[in-house]
């Protein structure tokens, strides 16, 4: 990770995932 961007572009995804899992397991209960 040589630039911040570069560090976003890898976490980002991660956290739109998790996100995504905590929204719809709530949701479905």
């Amino acid at each position: 990770m040589n630039t911040p961007i570069e560090a976003l572009e890898m976490v980002y995804p991660f956290l739109v995932t998790k996100y995504s899992f905590i929204s719809n397991s709530g949701g479905k209960g």
